[in-house]
C-alpha cells in the first residue's frame, strides 16, 4: 500500500510541474504576440498607444487650416496632446479627388480602416461625405461648419439625433440676423453675391438666409452661381466683374476659397470694387475686414470657447461616451468689425450708432497698401 501511495504522489507532481511550464509558456505567448491584456487595455490613449483621428476636409480653406491648428493647441492644454494622434494616412482632402464618384471612394477607402477611432470632418462638404459613406459607424466630429441646421446635417436640438455624428450650434437666426445688421445700418439696394452652383456652397454662402432677408427688407439680390468646383481666384474676379456690370453697390464675401486672404493677394479684386463705390461685406473672416473690407460679422467659431467646447466633445467620444450623450449647443455671440479707412476710400459718412455698435475698429487697410 505505501509504494503504491507514493507512485501516485509522484504522478501528481508530474501533472503539477505540466500544468505550471503550459502557465507560464501561455504568458510568454501573450507578452510576445501583443495579445489583449487589462494592463494594456488601460494603456489605450498613453504616448505609446495614442488613440488615432483622421482628419477629412474639402480643401486647405485658412478657416480649417487655423481651426485644427487651435484643436490641437487646446488638446495639449487639457492634457490630451499625447493621447490623441492625427497619423498622416489618416488625412483626406477632397480637392485631390476629381468627381463625386472618386471623392466618395476615397472616403470610404479612409472610414475602412479599423485603426481609427474618431473622425475629425471640416465644413459643410466634407462632413456630408463623411456621413454618406459612414456605414462602418466610425464616430464623427463635424466641425467649423457654417450652417449644420439649413444644411441638413442635424436638427435644432440639444443633442445630435444623428447616428455617430456630432457637432457644434449657434442660434439658428445668427445669419439672418447678420444680413438684416448689413442693411440697416448701410442700406444698399444691390446686394450681389458669388458662389458655385452645389448644395454645400449654396450652404456655406449663406445663399438662403440672403434670399429671405432680401425679401423681408426689399433690397434685390443679385446672385453669380458660375464659380467652378475650386472656387478659384480667377472664376470669382469673373464673377465679380459680371455683378458689378450688373449694377450692384455692395458684395457679400461668401466663405469660398477664392477670398482666402492666406492664398490670394485681393488687392486687384478690391481695387475693381472700391473704383466702383461697392460696400464690401464679410462674414466669418476677421482677416478680411482688417486687410480689404468694410464691415464683418464674425460669429466666432474660432473663438476660445467653441474650440475649448469642441475639444471636449472628442474627450468624451473618446472616452467612451456616444455621440447622441454629448450637448451641441454653445452660447452664441458675435463680433462687429469695421474698417474705417475703407469707409474714407468709398467716400461713406459712417452714422455714429454703427461707430457705438461695432466691437472692434480698423484704422487703415493693410491690404491695400
Amino acid at each position: 500500500m505505501t509504494a503504491f501511495s507514493i507512485k501516485i504522489d509522484q504522478k501528481a507532481k508530474k501533472l503539477i510541474w505540466q500544468i505550471a511550464i503550459g502557465v507560464v509558456l501561455a504568458v510568454m505567448v501573450i507578452t510576445v504576440l501583443g495579445l489583449p491584456t487589462q494592463a494594456a487595455a488601460q494603456k489605450r490613449g498613453a504616448p505609446e498607444n495614442p488613440y488615432r483621428a483622421a482628419y477629412v476636409s474639402a480643401r486647405e480653406y485658412w478657416a480649417f487650416v487655423k481651426f485644427f491648428s487651435l484643436f490641437r493647441d487646446r488638446l495639449e492644454i487639457e492634457g490630451w496632446g499625447s493621447k490623441v494622434a492625427f497619423p498622416g494616412e489618416l488625412k483626406l482632402i477632397l480637392d485631390d479627388y476629381e468627381s463625386p464618384e472618386a471623392k466618395n471612394a476615397a472616403v470610404s477607402r479612409l472610414l475602412d480602416r479599423e485603426d481609427i477611432d474618431l473622425v475629425l470632418s471640416l465644413g459643410t462638404e466634407a462632413t456630408q461625405y463623411v456621413l454618406n459613406n459612414n456605414s462602418q459607424g466610425r464616430p464623427v466630429l463635424g466641425c467649423s461648419i457654417s450652417n449644420p441646421i439649413s444644411s441638413f446635417l442635424i436638427e435644432d436640438a440639444e443633442y445630435s439625433t444623428k447616428p455617430n455624428f456630432t457637432t457644434v450650434i449657434f442660434n439658428n437666426s445668427l445669419a439672418n440676423n447678420m444680413f438684416a445688421i448689413f442693411h440697416q445700418f448701410l442700406g444698399f439696394k444691390k446686394l450681389g453675391i458669388v458662389y458655385a452652383d452645389n448644395e454645400f456652397a449654396r450652404s456655406y454662402s449663406f445663399l438662403n438666409e440672403a434670399r429671405e432677408v432680401a425679401r423681408d427688407r426689399g433690397f434685390e439680390l443679385l446672385e453669380y452661381d458660375r464659380l467652378d468646383s475650386a472656387e478659384s481666384y480667377e472664376s470669382c474676379v469673373r464673377g465679380v466683374q459680371d455683378l458689378v456690370q450688373r449694377g450692384i453697390d455692395a458684395l457679400f464675401i461668401t466663405n469660398t476659397a477664392c477670398f482666402d486672404t492666406n492664398s490670394n493677394n485681393l488687392k486687384e479684386l478690391y481695387t475693381l470694387l472700391y473704383d466702383n463705390h461697392i460696400i464690401t461685406l464679410a462674414a466669418e473672416d476677421f482677416d478680411q475686414v482688417r486687410l480689404y473690407a468694410l464691415f464683418g460679422y464674425i460669429f466666432m467659431e474660432l473663438s476660445p470657447i467653441v474650440i475649448e467646447f469642441q475639444v471636449n466633445q472628442a474627450i468624451k467620444i473618446l472616452s467612451g461616451k456616444k455621440t447622441n450623450e454629448i450637448p451641441i449647443k454653445v452660447n452664441a455671440f458675435s463680433q462687429y468689425v469695421i474698417n474705417l479707412a475703407a469707409a474714407e476710400r468709398l467716400n461713406l459718412i459712417i452714422d455714429d450708432s454703427l461707430l457705438i455698435f461695432s466691437d472692434i475698429l480698423f484704422l487703415d487697410l493693410k491690404g491695400m497698401e
